[in-house]
């Protein structure tokens, strides 16, 4: 970098000369062929994550440090680093839910421990990890038994629904439920970790009653216009009603074990057909027209 000679301080290699007078008196003539090699400096910027190498060391935090060594030439290199460290983050989450559980855009069915990788706003990495306990849903399938309706699900707390305005049936609380009018039924079931809710079961027989079983049969059923009704016993009378139990058709007299109904002139709906037969026995049966 610098050379200091005869109180002169030299920056630049070259020959320099200085004069002056020896012990005898005499001219004293010095030469200086002079060389000057210089130190180097060099500064370097990083934003890295987590940690960063650099010259056999590893930096974890941000900061600015120096690294000093020997140039080719001899001379000081000094070395400076001004250093940004990100950090990577992660996450854990516990969750219990019922059935399923919707995480970062999928859908989980089963229990277990699932991770999830993405970038965080620095620029590193971000893992979270689930912890996840799936329950299973009651089961809520209902039987239907006349007028009564059963939920398969045993040992659990029940509460029966009307559908029609999602009100409680007051005091209706076990497995089974007998209903008293006729209207669409479900049931709440809770197994003491989740809770559903079955489909809305139609009752419409209430106050009526078979006198005895017997085979008939009715098709093609939903119908257009026509039906058949075919039956082991002789049938006496067929009547047409709806869900209430209103005649929409009058009564046909007939004798006959196959007889064809005519219902082009019934609306399309659900209705209850009644069949009679010769020795008094009644059966009603639904049918849809389409």
């Amino acid at each position: 970098d610098s050379y200091d000679w005869n109180g002169s301080t030299y920056t630049t290699s070259g020959t320099y000369t200085w004069s002056t007078t020896n012990a005898e008196g005499c001219d004293s003539t010095a030469t200086l062929n002079l060389t000057i090699h210089n130190s180097t400096t060099s500064t370097t910027t990083v934003t890295d994550c987590d940690s960063y190498d650099w010259n056999g060391s590893t930096y974890t935090t941000s900061g600015t440090y120096t690294w000093s060594t020997t140039n080719a030439e001899g001379c000081d290199s000094t070395a400076t680093l001004n250093l940004t460290i990100h950090y990577s983050t992660t996450s854990t989450t516990t969750v219990t839910e019922c059935d399923s559980y919707d995480w970062n855009g999928s859908t989980y069915t089963t229990s277990g421990t699932y991770t999830w990788s993405t970038t965080n706003a620095e620029g590193c990495d971000s893992t979270a990890t689930l912890n996840l306990t799936i329950n299973p849903l009651p089961s809520v399938t209902l039987i239907q038994a006349g007028l009564t309706l059963t939920v398969e699900a045993n040992g659990a707390q029940y509460q029966w629904v009307d559908c029609s305005n999602n009100q409680y049936l007051n005091g209706e609380t076990n497995q089974s439920f007998t209903a008293s009018q006729n209207g669409d039924y479900a049931v709440i079931v809770n197994n003491g970790n989740c809770s559903d809710t079955s489909d809305c079961i139609t009752i419409n027989s209430v106050g009526i009653s078979d006198v005895e079983e017997f085979e008939v049969q009715l098709y093609p059923n939903p119908t257009m216009d026509i039906l058949y009704v075919s039956s082991d016993e002789v049938v006496l009378t067929i009547s047409i009603m709806n869900l209430n139990g209103q005649i929409v058709d009058l009564p046909k007299m007939i004798s006959s074990n196959f007889v064809t109904v005519d219902l082009s002139d019934v609306s399309s709906g659900v209705y209850l057909i009644e069949v009679t037969t010769a020795s008094g026995k009644v059966t009603r049966q639904r049918i849809i027209k389409e």
